[in-house]
């Protein structure tokens, strides 16, 4: 269905265009701020406006923090119809691309 990347090891092969938080910003989250991961699909799916893709961007609203182990709640309305707006996504540090203190 699909996997998470590790934003950890794709700013490390790409640091100067893939962007990432630095671990003071990750270590500050608490429950009820966002964190963006990014999914990678099984299969292509296909934007509202037809344009096929093979992975997302999406907030997740944090819901539990334990060490590095989050679960949150998803926060867009995916593309991907097997994903829906509201369900539980367990999660680590090394899955944020970004962060939204609420």
């Amino acid at each position: 269905m699909y996997s998470l990347l590790d934003c950890i090891a794709q700013n490390n092969e790409h640091p100067t265009t893939f962007h990432i938080p630095d671990a003071e910003d990750i270590a500050q989250l608490k429950v009820g701020d966002f964190a963006k991961i990014v999914f990678l699909y099984d299969e292509t799916v296909h934007t509202p406006h037809g344009v096929p893709v093979n992975s997302e961007r999406m907030w997740i609203k944090i819901t539990e923090i334990n060490n590095s182990e989050f679960k949150g709640e998803l926060d867009n309305e995916p593309n991907n119809k097997k994903l829906s707006l509201g369900m539980d996504i367990k999660f680590e540090t090394k899955h944020i691309c970004n962060v939204n203190f609420n």
